[in-house]
């Protein structure tokens, strides 16, 4: 009898985030929900969303991503046993992916719901100097969406693995999305430059560990820098 050691969490956790960039890099609707969300992440913050809205938006999207992995899952374990046509493999496909439409059509409710109004009513005199969200959530939806946009570059640039290698590197790219964030909200000097001075040893221990190289944490690193400096815009003004 064979016992299989139990996975570790660090294990598991990487299991997950390995499956998630597979998901990316192999499934063209994996690659249109993340950046969907991308852009819904970015006009829930223009629109200043409430917290609760917030929480509306990350579920709906989450849920949409989640249920297309599930699909890819069942298509993928389908097509391990058989090829051929079988009137139960195309039943199963077609509920996993009828499950992916209606949590879609969903997306599409709560999408109106939200941005509709606000779109309709758009006008530049509304918008107004200082967005309700706060840092701390301001940070969260930075280190949201550069971690989106790494596994959406990561699976188009054809990676080969979600946390060693490939381009860009999104440990640099966390890193210096949180010390911009820092540095734009902090007013001391002292904090701002130990958050810089953290950012450069996780980009440099990345190059030291020959698991990037020089341009892949450059770019990552410009890439959270982006993003969170994009975030930090538009809550502090929309100009147009």
């Amino acid at each position: 009898m064979v016992v299989h050691k139990r996975p570790s969490l660090y294990q598991s956790f990487n299991c997950a985030i390995r499956g998630i960039f597979d998901a990316v890099k192999e499934e063209r609707n994996i690659r249109i929900h993340l950046l969907c969300a991308i852009v819904a992440i970015l006009l829930g913050v223009a629109f200043d969303l409430t917290r609760v809205e917030l929480i509306i938006l990350f579920f709906t999207i989450t849920l949409v991503i989640a249920l297309e992995l599930v699909n890819t899952a069942i298509e993928r374990t389908i097509d391990m046993y058989t090829t051929d046509f079988h009137p139960l493999a195309r039943l199963a496909k077609d509920i996993a992916a009828g499950a992916v439409f209606i949590a879609a059509i969903n997306a599409l409710v709560v999408g109106w719901l939200l941005f509709g109004e606000r779109v309709i009513n758009f006008s530049r005199s509304s918008l107004r100097s200082s967005l309700a969200i706060n840092p701390a959530d301001m940070t969260f939806i930075g280190i949201a969406l550069s971690f989106s946009l790494v596994l959406l570059l990561k699976g188009l640039s054809g990676a080969k693995s979600p946390l060693k290698g490939g381009w860009p590197s999104g440990h640099a790219a966390l890193a210096f999305a949180i010390a911009t964030v820092i540095c734009a909200e902090s007013k001391s000097f002292l904090l701002s430059a130990l958050g810089l001075i953290l950012a450069f040893l996780v980009a440099q221990s990345r190059v030291e560990g020959d698991i990037h190289n020089i341009l892949e944490v450059v770019s990552g690193s410009l890439l959270g820098i982006l993003v969170m400096a994009l975030v930090i815009y538009i809550k502090n003004q929309w100009l147009i």
